[in-house]
């Protein structure tokens, strides 16, 4: 059977998108479309170009390309520098093993249907509607997430203070205090001068969209919502919220 170079870099490039998208999904975190189509490309070129190269540029695009690919196309979140290579690390380490459970299923089907599935165009048409399909469904997800939430005016008081603020009611927040059970609203790193003098209560992890993270808790004199002041407690993020300052938790309104 005659294999058309043109149609093995569709099927790689179609595949490395479907890895990408699946690792960006399992860390919860957003690519840009630029680095992911650059990544995607370079792997479709190196892998094209596997069959035929020397075995010493074989062992390097078997041990170079996939953390190559992870470093353009995946965005560790703000903090320090050793976290973010570690974040780069365990993401290679999930690409990888997105890899290899696509290739081991595309020899399953291989060895099944008794021909080489790369060879043919259904290969990439496949992968791209996989990827299609889980991009739509991450869209889905955050829209409903953030349906129906609005901003409003509170007041957060701690320290004797009263900070007047804008607050997103959104009905995605659930987190609640395991050791207290109080609700816990997320605070924007721009008030967190005004809260350095909050009793610290520990930590709290929280699971979004845009990824992963541990928060520190502080205590709170209460939430004043619509006049009436509710207790509290409060995770300080440590990135500017688009917006507004706070987001209360879904069981305050």
């Amino acid at each position: 059977m005659s294999v058309y170079i043109e149609l093995v870099l569709f099927n790689n490039f179609a595949v490395d998108i479907l890895l990408e998208v699946c690792t960006l999904t399992a860390f919860g975190v957003r690519g840009g479309k630029a680095r992911c189509i650059l990544a995607a490309l370079i792997g479709a070129v190196a892998g094209t170009a596997y069959a035929v190269v020397s075995e010493p540029w074989k062992i390097a695009i078997r041990g170079l390309l996939a953390p190559l690919m992870t470093v353009i196309f995946f965005k560790p979140k703000k903090g320090k520098f050793a976290h973010k290579i570690f974040e780069l690390v365990v993401a290679t380490v999930v690409f990888c093993a997105f890899t290899f459970l696509v290739g081991g299923a595309t020899k399953g089907i291989s060895y099944l249907l008794g021909v080489d599935v790369n060879g043919y165009a259904q290969l990439g048409l496949v992968a791209g509607a996989l990827a299609l399909l889980i991009i739509c469904a991450r869209a889905i997800a955050r829209k409903r997430s953030h349906s129906g939430a609005r901003v409003k005016k509170i007041y957060l008081c701690a320290s004797g203070q009263k900070i007047c603020c804008n607050a997103l009611l959104d009905s995605g927040n659930l987190l609640v205090d395991d050791f207290s059970g109080l609700p816990v609203v997320i605070i924007s790193d721009s008030l967190s001068e005004n809260l350095c003098e909050c009793p610290k209560e520990g930590f709290i992890s929280v699971n979004s969209v845009s990824g992963n993270d541990t928060l520190p808790l502080i205590g709170l004199d209460g939430v004043e919502v619509d006049g009436v002041k509710l207790k509290a407690l409060g995770a300080l993020c440590s990135t500017p919220l688009k917006g507004y300052d706070v987001i209360l938790q879904a069981g305050m309104f």
